[in-house]
């Protein structure tokens, strides 16, 4: 849970460099040899922590 503004900036810049990082993977062409499930999997993984990262805010907002 978020305590303070400093977190909270942390959390929301985290949080704007993953939104920059999923894009830029979803338009590079999948690395050689590496398979599509797979590049899906990571996809998956990294939009979770997007989403823990983005619920955090709204939680600290409702304490």
């Amino acid at each position: 849970m978020i305590k303070n503004e400093r977190q909270y900036k942390s959390t929301r810049s985290r949080a704007n460099e993953l939104r920059n990082i999923l894009g830029e993977l979803q338009r590079t062409p999948l690395p050689e040899g590496l398979q599509p499930e797979m590049c899906e999997l990571q996809l998956d993984a990294l939009r979770g922590t997007l989403d823990d990262l983005q619920a955090e805010p709204a939680e600290s907002s409702e304490a």
